[in-house]
């Protein structure tokens, strides 16, 4: 580390993983001494003593001592760092890889007790993909790999981020955005192995968003925002797995002033459910459930006075109106693209009190 001032500047090692500095002694002789400072716990500070993210931290099964970590500090401190002496000491991997104030969140994988370890890193701020990286030296040289198009397209490389190998096979890797890819040979070729976007009955659907993957022969297993989802055969082909799982996450829910039987709410990635009629022809006895629309369901408001109209909204501040005779819309609300981009869910309120006002 560096330290500025009139007295003890310089360069300051540590070799007891952060307890005591010493300055290296330049051609005077001359050095100096610092002693970080403890935290409350006993702890030491890993880079900064300023607040950071540590987005992944992996440990090599077989090398003993060998501990790599993915870390986001707003600068130049951001990206990966390997130890060798099980965390008393530090290097930042920086040959084949970008400047460390490009790394936003990053996950890394060990590929079984070989030295193959895979990167998969998304931009700061915008979460848009910075890129997927090779090492077959336990993290001290890197290789970007070309990714498809498709691969970071849709971005969110903050929020669903994952990659994993075979442990027998370093070259069989997989990874996880909003759809998975595999590549069978170490990242020179990939293709797309699933999609959100088909129909759920679908061979090759999974639900979008990964978070956790795992492989194990032909095996390939998938934690994602609509649960889980597994193919036994590399990705080619995938079945949700989901029995047993309750998954739905209500942002917020709304009963009908007219029809106690009535009811709906916006849930995290699965949509917009309701209950009870919506058209006139429907029976007020129909009690199930069911998807209104898709994406990310947020709130959703009945009208006090029409009882087939109900106003929702989703994703990016899009809000939906459903009227008898008209079914679902879309409403324009005058917002920008900048706003529409910022904003991930509009909260409604409908004031029943007066029909025509709300927000």
């Amino acid at each position: 580390m560096t330290h500025s001032g009139e007295e003890n500047s310089g360069l300051f090692e540590s070799f007891d993983g952060g307890a005591t500095f010493d300055s290296a002694e330049d051609a005077n002789g001359r050095g100096g001494k610092l002693v970080s400072r403890r935290h409350r716990n006993g702890m030491h500070p890993f880079i900064s003593e300023m607040g950071y993210f540590c987005h992944s931290v992996v440990f090599h099964p077989a090398r003993k001592g060998v501990v790599l970590a993915a870390v986001e500090a707003q600068g130049t401190m951001s990206g990966i760092w390997v130890s060798h002496d099980g965390g008393q000491s530090w290097n930042q991997a920086r040959e084949g890889l970008p400047p460390g104030d490009q790394f936003g969140r990053t996950t890394l994988h060990i590929a079984g007790a070989s030295e193959v370890v895979y990167a998969l890193s998304g931009r700061p701020r915008t979460g848009e993909l910075l890129g997927m990286y090779r090492s077959s030296d336990l993290g001290e040289r890197w290789t970007p790999l070309r990714m498809p198009k498709a691969f970071g397209a849709r971005g969110q490389f903050s929020y669903n981020n994952c990659v994993a190998a075979d442990r027998k096979r370093p070259g069989t890797v997989a990874a996880g955005g909003v759809d998975l890819f595999v590549s069978l040979d170490g990242g020179e070729n990939w293709r797309q192995s699933s999609s959100g976007d088909l129909p759920a009955f679908h061979s090759q659907y999974a639900h979008h968003d990964h978070h956790g993957l795992a492989i194990v022969g032909k095996r390939i297993y998938s934690a994602n925002d609509g649960g889980f989802a597994i193919s036994n055969d590399l990705g080619e082909t995938w079945e949700t797995r989901n029995n047993g799982l309750s998954l739905a996450m209500l942002y917020d829910l709304d009963v009908s002033p007219m029809n106690a039987e009535s009811l709906g709410g916006g849930c995290q990635d699965l949509g917009v459910w309701l209950r009870g009629p919506l058209q006139p022809r429907q029976t007020k006895s129909e009690r199930a459930l069911r998807r209104e629309l898709r994406g990310d369901g947020g709130w959703t408001c009945f009208h006090p006075a029409e009882p087939h109209t109900v106003f929702a909204s989703t994703q990016r501040m899009t809000i939906y109106r459903h009227r008898a005779e008209e079914g679902w819309q879309e409403l324009s609300i005058g917002a920008s693209k900048q706003e529409t981009r910022s904003v991930w869910m509009a909260v409604l309120a409908m004031d029943r009190s007066d029909r025509r006002k709300g927000g």
